[in-house]
């Protein structure tokens, strides 16, 4: 049996101008759909998705270049770190970033790069594991990798140039 609840956000008066549009979220058992129309929409929604980060979480980011992996990286590592004007590089070359916040050491990954999936274990991999917050990137990167933990899955699908179709599961 699937459920499904479609909650769509109006604006409202008094709002600001960010907050007066709001991601569409579509709740199924285990997955959630988030439909949001602008960068905006994509960081609200990364903000609210840091409430639910703890330490030790693990995060995939999924999908193509340019569907918004790093746009919700920024965003919540800003949010974890309480610091919203924190310049937050693309690990792009580096392949790893990592800050702190009370949550725990969070370790950006990006993966895209990657020669080797062993490679990963050059970049502080276990420590993250055991202590860390890991926000990863290009998972697929990882192939035979066994994280050994739960994983959060959202993948980012380009609906057309503003728009993004965000799927959150386990």
């Amino acid at each position: 049996m699937s459920c499904s609840v479609k909650a769509g956000w109006n604006s409202r008066k008094g709002e600001n101008q960010l907050l007066s549009h709001r991601p569409l979220i579509i709740v199924q058992p285990m997955t959630s759909i988030i439909q949001t129309k602008s960068e905006e929409e994509t960081i609200i929604f990364a903000k609210s998705f840091a409430e639910k980060i703890s330490g030790g979480d693990v995060v995939f980011l999924e999908g193509t270049l340019g569907a918004g992996k790093s746009v919700f990286a920024r965003a919540l590592i800003r949010e974890l770190t309480n610091t919203p004007n924190l310049n937050v590089p693309s690990p792009t070359f580096t392949l790893l970033q990592t800050y702190s916040s009370s949550k725990g050491e969070i370790y950006h990954y990006d993966l895209y790069r990657l020669k080797s999936s062993d490679e990963i274990y050059d970049l502080e991999w276990d420590t993250a594991l055991q202590e860390g917050i890991i926000l990863l990137e290009w998972p697929e990167r990882l192939k035979d990798i066994d994280v050994h933990k739960p994983v959060k899955h959202i993948h980012f699908s380009i609906e057309d140039n503003n728009s993004r179709k965000i799927t959150v599961g386990d």
